[in-house]
């Protein structure tokens, strides 16, 4: 095995390391609380409050009406007591419960319409805790097998790595460094000759660069500039 063919099993072993590292970054990324699940508690704790708002303005008007039945109670006991003999104190007695009543009224008919937000609100709110145990069910189960998934990754890259330093160990230094430079610039750094061809970009090779890829020289390719292998 020439240098080239040592070097195309290096950069095999960088790519799945490049692949693995990648895969484990999703994992990480994805570990964590979903916005699907945030998302949902959001809206939960809105309609929560909506609710707690609607209680506060149930109690607020109850005791408005209870404020205004005692009122028109109070006119009416007087008005018929028979304790009232003054014609204009008997005509503000009528006309305050005359303002009254319908007022009361009106805000008999607000409690009532509160009632029923409160209803569909509480309602609302069920659907919303249920829906939400159920994203943080599917979240808690994912987050064990992505937390899973991140172990064997961190576990596989290490070996890897422990296998690349082995392997990269096998050649000089200014071999490697050229190889990395490569790398770095091109994404890759060695590529295949196949029937003839450059694989790194497709150009055909001469007899006389046939021969040399089948040497030991680090022949790098005229056009892509990657260092050319046959396997």
């Amino acid at each position: 095995m020439n240098t080239a063919q040592q070097l195309y099993q290096l950069q095999e072993l960088d790519i799945e390391l490049d692949s693995r590292q990648q895969a484990l970054d999703q994992a990480r990324a994805r570990l964590g609380e979903s916005r699907a699940v945030r998302d949902a508690r959001s809206l939960l704790e809105d309609e929560q409050k909506r609710l707690t708002d609607l209680a506060s303005e149930q109690r607020s008007l109850e005791l408005e009406i209870e404020t205004i039945s005692t009122k028109i109670k109070k006119a009416q006991d007087e008005l018929y007591s028979g304790r009232v003999q003054n014609p204009k104190e008997l005509g503000n007695l009528q006309h305050e419960i005359e303002v009254l009543t319908p007022k009361r009224s009106q805000l008999e008919d607000s409690a009532i319409d509160i009632i029923e937000q409160i209803e569909q609100t509480t309602s609302a709110v069920g659907g919303l805790k249920t829906e939400l145990a159920r994203l943080e069910s599917e979240w808690q189960s994912e987050q064990q097998s992505l937390t899973a998934q991140v172990n064997d990754l961190e576990a596989e890259i290490a070996g890897l790595k422990k296998e690349r330093a082995v392997m990269a160990s096998q050649f000089a230094p200014d071999v490697l460094e050229f190889y990395t430079e490569l790398k770095d610039q091109k994404g890759t750094a060695m590529a295949l000759v196949e029937v003839g061809i450059c694989r790194g970009c497709r150009l055909a090779l001469s007899n006389e660069e046939l021969q040399r890829v089948r040497g030991d020289d680090l022949m790098q390719c005229s056009s892509c500039g990657r260092i050319m292998c046959i396997v």
